[in-house]
């Protein structure tokens, strides 16, 4: 049963099998083990960095954080945590449907105790 006039929408696809390379999956493991490797290796080529060194660099610190988050690094339950914000000792701010707690009100709490 042919199918002249019916065209298969992979037709025009040019597979990896096609071009004469078969796709392995286990490549795509091997150049995944390969980048997590180079990754714990650090830095190496020459990037020019203006002079800055990996030890120069500081990692981000987040602006706020979740409800959790700031409950576990103050030591307290969420519940203290909301008696706190009503309080106004910590600062809450919404984005979209997240409330966030600013990780700056947490560091003022912390220096007022």
């Amino acid at each position: 049963m042919a199918h002249s006039s019916h065209r298969n929408l992979h037709d025009d696809v040019r597979s990896p099998a096609r071009d004469g390379a078969a796709f392995r999956p286990s490549g795509l493991k091997e150049v995944t083990r390969r980048v997590a490797a180079d990754a714990r290796a650090g830095p190496t080529g020459s990037i020019d960095a203006g002079g800055a060194t990996a030890s120069d660099l500081t990692p981000l610190e987040p602006l706020a954080v979740s409800i959790s988050e700031a409950a576990r690094l103050l030591g307290i339950g969420r519940t203290h945590l909301y008696a706190q914000l009503q309080q106004n000792t910590l600062v809450a701010r919404k984005i979209g449907k997240r409330t966030v707690i600013t990780l700056a009100s947490i560091k003022a709490l912390l220096d007022a105790s």
